[in-house]
């Protein structure tokens, strides 16, 4: 790890429906700055629109919450240290349901998409249960 990150905690950035990684890069130039290390997710299925193929879409069409859920577990999985979780539209309730799941830093949500009833059932029950 590197030094200059030793005493914060990672930054895991999860960006809004239909868009990749880039919708929060002034996001992330704002935690570099101030010294964190940050992991900016793409997450699966998500990339620019006009490269989708029929068979990208069908596969994106097939793809739920706990999908992108379980894929940023794993990446945050990779990290040594709980870390903050940002979450954008979409990425706010996955930021949520991540959240309920494991130990985070800190959690911010940026115009996040409110959990509905399905979802927030997830949420409350997930800490009754660990």
């Amino acid at each position: 790890m590197n030094t200059q990150f030793k005493n914060k905690p990672p930054v895991v950035l999860i960006h809004g429906m239909w868009s990749t990684a880039v919708a929060m890069q002034d996001v992330a130039a704002v935690f570099t700055q101030q010294g964190f290390e940050v992991h900016a997710l793409t997450l699966p299925m998500h990339f620019d629109k006009s490269s989708y193929t029929t068979a990208d879409k069908q596969t994106l069409a097939k793809l739920r919450l706990q999908d992108y859920v379980a894929f940023i577990m794993a990446e945050i999985a990779k990290l040594d240290r709980p870390a903050i979780i940002v979450g954008h539209s979409m990425g706010g309730l996955l930021a949520q349901l991540v959240a309920a799941r494991t130990h985070v830093a800190k959690l911010i949500l940026l115009s996040s998409a409110a959990p509905g009833d399905q979802c927030m059932e997830l949420v409350c029950y997930s800490h009754i249960w660990t």
